[in-house]
């Protein structure tokens, strides 16, 4: 990403290359952005476009000590696709139909570097803050109990639901699914995937000041009904999770983009429907076609069907093109790497298989 007021530092390998005198072509060639110390691209590891900080690029090549980039997130923060998809727990694909979005369109930013040729459009990155908020206010994501009838639509346009059922449920702690239909003329499945989300997003909220509260505190606190509590304290346990995976699961994509493992998108680690932590990434140039898929109950596997909610599942996948790697839920990124570029390794089976606590989730 692109840290807060560092834009007018962006740099393109063009860029890089007419600092140092050299045609683009020659220094792609000779690989000269891969020498041993030269500073790392400041875009996701699977971005079409790779995008470098001015200063670090700067004191490389004047023989200094390259300085740190700031570490703290902050809301003006430019995302490029990929990693403003992993944000919100979106894949790519995704990402490319929600970006038209006019709270998103509006705050688009295109990073261009610092001579672009005429015919270069520039990387499109997002603020932040604005991805957040967007996402704040979109519908969120559960379980439902089999869908809507045919032809029955919302009331309320898509992007307004969260923001609206928001209000309510401010207003009114133990609002129920039933109640909001009621209020909003929405479907109470809908109803209900926006209260889990929002109900578990706040829990998520409380639980960093407060680490230890157990599901009656929640309750007390929040004005939850007891079950209520329970279920968004398990989901709001599960956002922790994954944000504690994010780093280790980033290791691996990075080393294998690295490694020359093309990486088309991917989801971001985020928690499915079935209470999973997890993550699925198409890779480019593999014959067949796969995926990459890893969750916190089995760990890395090759899938060719990567689309597949993990989590949804209750027993390890098995068949033709699934290998599970390495062993171990967090292995080395070195060691998933190496085995799935080697067919010949792996295992039909996961080697370690851990089952997280998570309780089935009810209807809000």
């Amino acid at each position: 990403m692109i840290r807060a007021g560092r834009v007018r530092l962006a740099r393109t390998l063009a860029d890089l290359a007419r600092a140092e005198g050299r045609s683009l072509a020659a220094f792609k060639k000779n690989k000269l952005h891969k020498r041993a110390g030269h500073p790392e691209p400041i875009s996701s590891p699977t971005a079409r476009v790779l995008l470098w900080d001015g200063a670090q690029t700067d004191a490389y090549r004047a023989g200094q000590p390259v300085p740190p980039l700031p570490g703290d997130d902050d809301p003006a923060d430019l995302l490029d696709q990929h990693e403003a998809a992993a944000l919100v727990g979106l894949s790519s694909r995704s990402w490319e139909v929600h970006k038209k979005h006019a709270d998103l369109a509006q705050h688009m930013v295109l990073v261009r570097g610092q001579e672009p040729a005429d015919d270069f459009r520039g990387v499109e990155h997002w603020p932040r803050r604005a991805i957040l908020d967007w996402n704040a206010a979109r519908p969120g994501i559960g379980h439902t109990r089999g869908g809507r009838r045919v032809a029955s639509r919302d009331a309320l346009p898509r992007d307004e639901v969260r923001l609206r059922v928001s209000e309510l449920l401010a207003e009114r702690p133990d609002i129920t699914a039933a109640q909001v239909h009621e209020q909003l003329g929405i479907h109470e499945d809908t109803a209900s995937r926006a209260l889990v989300a929002l109900r578990a997003g706040r829990v998520h909220e409380l639980l960093n000041d407060h680490p230890g509260l157990n599901a009656r505190q929640v309750a007390d606190r929040l004005g939850y009904h007891l079950r209520n509590a329970t279920n968004a304290l398990a989901r709001a346990r599960a956002y922790q999770r994954a944000d504690g995976y994010r780093p280790y699961v980033d290791s691996v994509l990075t080393a294998a983009a690295a490694a020359g493992i093309q990486i088309t998108e991917h989801s971001g680690v985020a928690v499915r429907p079935g209470g999973i932590c997890a993550v699925a990434a198409r890779l480019g140039g593999q014959r067949p076609a796969t995926g990459l898929v890893w969750d916190e109950r089995y760990g890395w596997r090759t899938d060719p069907t990567p689309d597949a909610d993990p989590g949804l599942e209750r027993r390890p996948p098995t068949g033709p093109g699934i290998r599970y790697l390495a062993r171990g839920i967090t292995p080395d990124p070195s060691d998933v790497v190496a085995q799935l570029r080697d067919r010949r390794t792996g295992t039909k089976r996961p080697g370690l298989v851990r089952e997280p606590d998570v309780p089935q989730e009810a209807h809000a």
